[in-house]
């Protein structure tokens, strides 16, 4: 038969087991969470559970007619219950958190977007104005003013622009709009572009194009030299000496589409193994000490990954 006296001693030793592991736990729990303590973990509810532990075991150790798990089950109940309505509330709270962080994102987008055009309209003035006393004056000394002034303007231009295009991928609203294109003069305008960035830095600037792609295509021709552009760009302004490759191929799918593969290389500064995953991450320049005569807002990479 049952020796009932063996069974309630190996259960009575079971519990204070199971108990002596919750101490533990909750003192482990304690210590991770610190200062935060009542309110990760519920601190009145453990308090109740782990005195109910301490009952439980004195109960068991002065009187044998005890009714094992009484005190114990209560505290359990009430860590539970407690546990799930703070779970609950915590929950709520995060979500209530996210929600208007959501809407201080769309917000900081939107005032991002307006201010970005109404900025926009005095520059391209300063530099529609500007290009007429270049147009009008003959004097050299304002000449060379008039092109720094110009070379400045394109600069935060072309700025503003990134932290539009940045606003508008943030909030959703940027579009693809396919027309049809040349890829010829697409690449001519690049072409010419990256040759006068180079010249000021008396670069090599080897073109490696193959012959046989398509002329015409069908896509968002000012996305796709926005991309090349940042790429050509940055290649230039982080190479001091050397050349700049710029490689472009087709492999043939079907009659209407074709497979392009764009490549620039160079023999620039190159960048660190460790920084290579940050690469195309928001607002991330690498070396700022050594960068920050580097023009650049740091947007670029991540403008282009977004579109591509």
């Amino acid at each position: 038969g049952i020796d009932y006296n063996i069974m309630q001693s190996a259960t009575r030793l079971m519990i204070l087991v199971f108990m002596f592991i919750s101490v533990v736990v909750i003192y482990v729990d304690v210590k991770r969470v610190g200062r935060n303590f009542m309110n990760e973990s519920c601190g009145l509810s453990l308090f109740v559970y782990i005195l109910s532990i301490i009952l439980e075991a004195l109960f068991i150790g002065l009187n044998k007619e005890y009714s094992i798990g009484s005190f114990y089950l209560l505290g359990s109940y009430i860590l539970v219950s407690t546990t799930i309505i703070g779970t609950f509330l915590y929950n709520s709270k995060e979500q209530q958190k996210k929600v208007n962080a959501e809407s201080e994102n769309e917000a900081k987008s939107r005032f991002l977007a307006t201010m970005s055009h109404e900025i926009r309209t005095p520059i391209n003035v300063v530099l529609g104005m500007n290009e007429m006393i270049l147009r009008e004056s003959t004097e050299d000394h304002i000449r060379d003013y008039s092109s720094n002034i110009f070379e400045a303007g394109k600069a935060l231009l072309g700025l503003v622009n990134e932290i539009l295009d940045f606003s508008k991928i943030e909030s959703g609203k940027m579009e693809i709009i396919n027309v049809d294109y040349s890829m010829k003069t697409l690449l001519n305008d690049l072409i010419i572009m990256t040759t006068v960035r180079i010249g000021k830095k008396n670069l090599e600037f080897v073109l490696d194009i193959d012959e046989n792609i398509p002329a015409k295509y069908f896509g968002d021709e000012v996305r796709l030299k926005q991309i090349l552009t940042n790429l050509l760009t940055n290649s230039v302004k982080y190479t001091e000496k050397g050349k700049v490759i710029f490689t472009v191929k087709s492999q043939e799918i079907d009659e209407d589409s074709v497979n392009l593969y764009f490549s620039v290389k160079d023999t620039g500064i190159g960048i660190k193994p460790e920084d290579l995953s940050r690469l195309f991450g928001q607002f991330t320049r690498f070396d700022t000490e050594r960068n920050r005569n580097v023009e650049g807002s740091g947007l670029g990479l991540v403008i282009a990954k977004n579109f591509v």
